[in-house]
């Protein structure tokens, strides 16, 4: 098979402009698939030149696809009838039924499209869902994330690169110590542009990769997501007694409570998160108070909220011990 940076040193066609380190890049991440009929799409393709590289490079690909807004890309021909072009704009609802016309799945999606920020976190809640499982989800040119005319800043906190650092976040998801769920973490940034993710969709994010200019985001079933069945093994402790005897279970995220046949408990998972919801709130409102009152009125607001604390606490204790009774039982 013939690599990348072989076919850019004898490419003769239309006119390609990328980045040298993106090609190396590619190398690594695309070569599992090079002979795989991958359904391929780039947003953004300039003078149509990658669209022959990306033909090239995966020589049984289904279909190589190039979607510009640029009107001019009507000009483009090509001899291979695997690839395909459409014009228009990435976001409307006319591109949008076009792409779904050629396929409903796509094995991997380039946005090298305008590079605002804007655009490309609209782009993702509308072409993510329509990725693969196992499918890569890449994003180019994050540079200008940190330019204003595109959207960007390094303070800005509707910028691309801002979007996808809080993205990682929401792989960790089922470590998290707060009440909120992952579409209420981005709320802001998709308010500010008008689109949204689903919660579901949020579970199928495998891992959020950085590399200079380009973030590559792996899409998988949900159950290949979560952190998994703790494993400890062997017979001897000589330094951290006490792993066998656990069985591993320490620092356990919310979903690491399996039954005997290694399915998830349900039950213990609701029943850690709502413990953990419990102190959460309770912390958080003893330092609201604390924190944001006048002195002289910080005793009688704390006084008349004595109660709530009290059955707070209550509630608190009583699952904690029905939760650990569960993980005693669970652990024989």
């Amino acid at each position: 098979m013939q690599s990348l940076q072989s076919l850019i040193a004898k490419h003769q066609g239309k006119v390609i402009d990328r980045w040298s380190s993106y090609i190396t890049k590619y190398e690594s991440l695309f070569a599992h698939k090079q002979n795989d009929n991958v359904k391929f799409c780039e947003i953004g393709i300039l003078n149509g030149g990658s669209l022959e590289l990306w033909n090239a490079y995966f020589p049984n690909a289904e279909i190589i696809l190039g979607c510009d807004i640029n009107p001019d890309i009507q000009k483009l021909t090509y001899q291979s009838p695997k690839i395909k072009t459409i014009c228009g704009d990435i976001n409307g609802d006319d591109t949008i039924k076009a792409f779904d016309k050629l396929t409903d799945k796509w094995d991997i999606i380039i946005d090298d499209g305008s590079h605002r920020s804007g655009d490309i976190i609209k782009a993702f809640a509308n072409y993510f869902p329509r990725l693969k499982d196992d499918g890569l989800y890449v994003i180019e040119d994050l540079h200008c994330s940190y330019r204003s005319e595109f959207q960007g800043g390094l303070y800005n906190k509707f910028g691309a690169i801002e979007f996808l650092k809080k993205l990682a976040d929401t792989i960790n998801f089922e470590h998290w110590e707060i009440s909120i769920n992952r579409t209420d973490y981005l709320d802001n940034i998709f308010n500010e542009y008008g689109c949204t993710i689903n919660e579901d969709l949020f579970s199928q994010i495998f891992s959020v990769e950085f590399a200079n200019s380009l973030c590559i985001i792996r899409k998988c079933k949900p159950d290949g997501n979560i952190l998994g069945k703790r494993i400890c093994v062997g017979t001897e402790e000589l330094v951290d007694k006490g792993r066998t005897l656990n069985h591993g279970k320490f620092l356990v995220p919310l979903s690491i409570i399996y039954n005997e046949d290694n399915s998830i408990d349900e039950t213990t998972r609701t029943m850690e998160q709502k413990i953990l919801r419990l102190q959460n709130d309770n912390d958080l409102l003893r330092r609201t108070i604390t924190n944001s009152l006048p002195e002289d009125e910080l005793a009688p607001k704390f006084f008349r909220l004595q109660g709530y604390f009290r059955d707070l606490e209550a509630k608190h204790k009583e699952l904690t011990e029905k939760y650990n009774a569960l993980l005693e039982k669970n652990s024989h």
